[in-house]
């Protein structure tokens, strides 16, 4: 006995495979939606909010050690999802020609 045997796909039986059913998406104001409550879209905002904010930080750079702790505390977020944060917080500004000044509000 095979293990396709025991699935019924073994000898004289061979089974078409099932179509899946269509996925439909919900609207894009929908999807805009669930979008600015992701963690970290939702962290990378703040983080660009909170860097406005600081006339010490350099807004293209990246942020240092002793700021991402410092963003850290402020934002109650862990360092490592400052990092990342800060990493889409760039990305973005690069996408949308913003590179370091902050149009937020």
């Amino acid at each position: 006995m095979q293990p396709a045997d025991l699935i019924g796909w073994g000898g004289d039986r061979v089974e078409r495979a099932r179509k899946l059913p269509s996925v439909r998406l919900a609207p894009r104001d929908d999807l805009a939606g669930l979008a600015r409550v992701a963690p970290l879209l939702r962290a990378a905002r703040d983080l660009d909010e909170w860097v406005a904010g600081q006339h010490s930080v350099d807004a293209a750079s990246e942020l240092g050690p002793s700021m991402t702790e410092v963003a850290a505390s402020e934002l109650d977020l862990a360092p490592r999802e400052v990092v990342a944060a800060w990493q889409v917080v760039l990305a973005a500004r690069s996408a949308t020609g913003r590179n370091g000044t902050n149009t937020t509000s």
